[in-house]
């Protein structure tokens, strides 16, 4: 037991929520793959794991991630609101790109990175 609060001195709770990307409103830069779920494309980061995050654009950006669809896709967005501990809703994407996939690694592609803290509306 011992361990295991020595563990959590070093490592807190806080740092592990930060390190899944999610931690606020803000301008984030990030690495993903759009899908279609119930009719509607969103992007998912780490996809098929515990720390699966699913972040929705306005109905107008999705169709500039509908090219993107299956494929993987890097740049930055504007989250204006989190809607649930692992997922929110893009106010805009601000760059879009194809990413680099590696197939060895499917999980380890994925990022999100906060640039910048804006204010939730």
């Amino acid at each position: 037991m011992r361990i295991l609060y020595v563990f959590l001195f070093i490592f807190p709770l806080s740092a592990f929520a930060d390190s899944l990307g999610l931690s606020g409103c803000g301008l984030y830069e990030f690495q993903g793959t759009p899908r279609i779920q119930n009719g509607k494309v969103v992007l998912i980061l780490n996809e098929k794991s515990l720390s699966e995050i699913i972040l929705r654009p306005a109905i107008i950006d999705e169709a500039k991630l509908a090219p993107h669809v299956n494929l993987m896709t890097q740049g930055q967005l504007v989250i204006q609101k989190i809607t649930g501990p692992q997922s929110a809703d893009i106010k805009e994407f601000t760059k879009l790109t194809y990413g680099e996939s590696d197939p060895l690694k499917l999980t380890g592609n994925t990022f999100l990175k906060k640039k910048k803290d804006l204010k939730c509306p």
